[in-house]
Parts: structure tokens; C-alpha cells; sequence
């Protein structure tokens, strides 16, 4: 068998035809070469360049290994097809005579000869042939095959059809993801559970297949329950998918008991007021000091503070600052609120656009460059590694809690109610009461510099 070194090595080509995909080509070794059709290409599913040149060496070792076995098996499966030729007096040769360049057929052209000429197709025949040559064997299946093996043939490509790797790229290529990373996400869940189970027929899945990638998780990657139950739900809805479109008669993921595999949920731990005064003394820039002051005052999520605009800094009647983050990026409808400020925070004179320069993502979202910036603070004056940037939050319920404010306030304060989708100010309590419970709390670190 060829190994891939001996073969010629891939190229990326961006094809504007297909919305400016990045393909890998390769050319394909002389064996294989038919006239004009030289080469192979498959797309990288995307059209960013770094990310192509990602999947090129996974990508090209799926090519060599097709390569691998076209190279293996035509000699077996010529000598198959020449021995029932010659039942009729018929050669490999005269067959040759038909093709443009007097070369031999390739063994689809060949079997569209023998199934046309109406020869029995024997087992041997199929399990030699060329597995490239699938979208060929369909479409003479699509005609009606003469002969009596054409019910094999049918399961051989139903089969193949039917395969995890292949039925998964469909599914993520076919599925209208809303957030890249989620697309990413789904991608990396499914390739484990491949390299898990193996690239079975999606009809043999079996509930055991999901605990079995459970104990994977929790033996390799030391996850805890929530990623566990994460990656296993991916797998769920491309099953789903499968039975939707009657790959599988029923989905064998529902009704799973998760709880016992991996890590339990921990939860965040709140600073202490040392701890924020220490926090405050270090040498902080002007942005990242200021994002930090937001986040421990008004209990927002990280990457709602990174992303706000100045179209969301507004001024209420009494004179107070506050945040509408209703028609911003937010991560749920409960987060859609109206945030104010307390007198404590003094923003910088309004200009335009966003409030903070950190780099966004490709889903438009600002928090892996801002969690990774404060999170370099953090680790200076943190006791232990629960106590990150989301731990802010906590800290400010606390300290809401501490000084009085009721539960149903507070969780209007943090995000986690129903939100003030309605309403000029909101609905649940005022945003005059929120205001007044966040400018109740002291925060005597903010004035604390170096």
C-alpha cells in the first residue's frame, strides 16, 4: 500500500463559486487519474484562511487514506469484472477501446457496463470496489439495477450512508448555527464521541454509547457534571437530527441519568473587602479600572459591561447615570435591564461608540480578551481559584444583602429575574429603587490607589 509521503501534498484554494470556501486540493497519483480528472478537493467548511490551514493535514490524511485503498483493491476487482466479461467473450481491453484516451474504464464505468449489459453482479465484485465510487452506485441504484444483486448493493450504500463521520459533517454543515462558537462547541463534542465509540453506523447507537462517552469525559478530561451533560447534549440534538430525517427510528439519548458522572458544580466565591481594597491598589490602567469599578457596583456580567456603548449610558429624570442593556448584546431576556449606576462610579466625558477597547471574537463578544486582561489582576489578590472576574457579582449580592436590600431587588439589580423587557423603567421595582439600594452600599476601595 502507497503511504501518504509518496503522494502529492495538498494546496488551499479559496473558490469564490462556493461563497469563498477554502478547499484542499490534491492531485491525484497517475493510477487514479481519469482524462481531465486529476485531482480531489474537499472543503474546510469555512472561509476563514487561519482556520483552513487548521484542517488541512486532517483533511488531507481522509484524502490519502481514499487514495490508500483505490490503490489497493482495483487489481481484485478488475480481475473479477474480466472473468465475467469473459463468460461472453468479452476483454478488459475492448472496454478500453471505448474510453477518449484508450485507457481503462474507470469501476464505475465498468459496472455501469456490466449492470447495463445485464450480468449478474456478484458479492465479491461489490466488496472490492472502489468506496469513492458511492455517488455512482446510488445513481445506478436510482435507475434500477438488472440484476439480482441490486438489493445488496443498495444496503452496501445505505450502509455507508448511514455513518457517524459522514452523517455528522452534514449535520453541522446543514444546521444554521447562531453563534460560531456554539458551531465550534457542537464540532469538538461530536469528534469525541467519534474517537469514543468509533465511526459506527448511526442505527447502533445505543444509550450505553452516552455512558460510555460520560466515563470518557469524566476519566480523560477530568470534566465536570455540567460540561459532561454539555457535550453529551450535542450528540443528543444531531440524533435528533438523524431521526428527523429517518437515519434512526427513534433517538436512544432521551431519558438519560447523568448525575452521577463528573465533578460537581462549584460554585464562584466572593471576594472579601480586604481583598477589594487590595484589588484596587494595584497598578491598574484607566479601562481595565474602570470595567472592574462597573462590575463590582452593579453586579453585570462581564462581557455585558465590555460590550456597552455609549447609546446605553442614559440619564434618569432624578439625575442618576444608568445602563439600558435591552437592545444590547445580553445573554438572555432576564438580563435585558435597566442598570443604574451609583454615585460612587464617575464615568469618563461621553464620546462614541463602545466604552471599552477590548477585542471582540467572531460571535461579537468581547469577554475572552477582557476575562483573560482582569483575570490577570484577579490572580494577584485572590485566596483560591473560584475567585475570578464572575465573582464580582456575588460580591456586590452580598453586599446588597448586607445592606438590607431585599432578594426580589437585588436579583433586578443582577440579572437574574425577568428582565425590563416592558416599559419605559422597567417593570418589578423602579429603577429610582434600584438606584437608591446600589447607592446604599459603600464601596470605600474605589477611592483606594497606590
Amino acid at each position: 500500500m502507497t503511504v501518504s509521503g509518496d503522494y502529492n501534498p495538498p494546496r488551499l484554494v479559496q473558490v469564490p463559486s462556493k461563497g469563498n470556501m477554502w478547499y484542499v486540493y490534491i492531485t491525484k497519483p497517475p493510477a487514479l487519474q481519469s482524462g481531465s480528472n486529476k485531482q480531489i478537493k474537499k472543503s474546510t467548511r469555512t472561509t476563514d484562511r487561519r482556520e483552513a490551514e487548521k484542517r488541512v493535514n486532517k483533511i488531507a490524511t481522509t484524502i490519502y487514506r481514499l487514495f490508500d485503498d483505490s490503490l489497493s483493491q482495483p487489481k481484485s476487482f478488475y480481475e473479477i469484472a474480466e472473468k465475467l466479461l469473459a463468460r461472453r467473450g468479452i476483454t478488459l481491453d475492448q472496454l478500453r477501446q471505448k474510453t477518449p484516451d484508450n485507457e481503462l474504464p474507470d469501476q464505475s464505468s465498468v459496472l455501469m457496463y456490466l449492470t447495463s449489459s445485464n450480468f449478474d453482479i456478484p458479492e465479491d465484485l461489490l466488496d472490492a470496489m472502489n468506496p469513492n465510487y458511492l455517488d455512482e452506485m446510488k445513481f445506478l441504484i436510482s435507475k434500477g439495477l438488472p440484476n439480482a444483486n441490486a438489493s445488496a448493493l443498495l444496503n452496501k450504500n445505505k450502509s455507508a450512508d448511514r455513518l457517524f463521520s459522514r452523517l455528522s459533517q452534514d449535520y453541522l454543515s446543514e444546521r444554521d448555527w447562531n453563534r460560531n462558537k456554539t458551531a465550534r462547541e457542537a464540532k469538538l463534542a461530536l469528534e469525541r464521541f467519534e474517537n469514543c465509540i468509533g465511526n459506527v453506523d448511526v442505527t447502533e447507537i445505543k444509550k450505553a454509547h452516552a455512558y460510555r462517552f460520560a466515563s470518557w469525559f469524566e476519566t480523560h478530561l477530568g470534566a465536570a457534571n455540567n460540561s459532561i451533560k454539555a457535550g453529551i447534549s450535542y450528540v443528543k440534538a444531531f440524533l435528533t437530527w438523524c431521526e428527523q430525517r429517518e437515519h434512526i427510528s427513534a433517538n436512544p439519548f432521551v431519558g438519560l441519568q447523568l448525575k452521577t458522572y463528573g465533578r460537581a458544580k462549584q460554585s464562584y466565591v466572593p471576594f472579601s473587602k480586604n481583598q477589594l481594597h487590595s484589588l484596587f491598589k494595584l497598578n491598574l490602567n484607566a479601562r481595565d479600572r474602570l470595567l472592574l469599578t462597573i462590575l463590582v457596583t452593579t453586579g453585570m456580567r462581564l462581557d455585558e459591561a465590555a460590550l456597552l456603548d455609549w447609546n446605553n449610558v442614559k440619564k434618569h429624570e432624578a439625575g442618576f447615570i444608568f445602563f439600558d442593556t435591552r437592545f444590547g448584546i445580553v445573554k438572555n431576556t432576564g438580563s435585558e435591564r435597566l442598570i443604574p449606576l451609583p454615585d460612587a462610579v464617575n464615568l469618563p466625558e461621553r464620546g462614541r461608540g463602545r466604552l471599552f477597547d477590548y477585542s471582540l471574537d467572531d460571535d461579537g463578544k468581547a469577554q475572552r480578551h477582557a476575562s483573560n486582561t482582569l483575570n490577570r489582576h484577579i490572580e494577584k489578590i485572590r485566596e483560591n481559584n473560584r475567585q475570578v472576574v464572575h465573582s464580582l457579582r456575588g460580591t456586590l449580592k452580598d453586599l446588597l444583602r448586607d445592606y438590607g436590600v431585599t432578594k426580589e431587588i437585588n436579583d433586578f439589580i443582577t440579572g437574574h429575574s425577568s428582565g425590563d423587557v416592558a416599559g419605559q423603567y422597567g417593570s418589578g421595582p423602579s429603577l429610582l429603587v434600584r438606584y437608591e439600594a446600589v447607592n446604599s452600599v459603600s464601596h470605600p476601595w474605589l477611592t483606594t490607589r497606590t
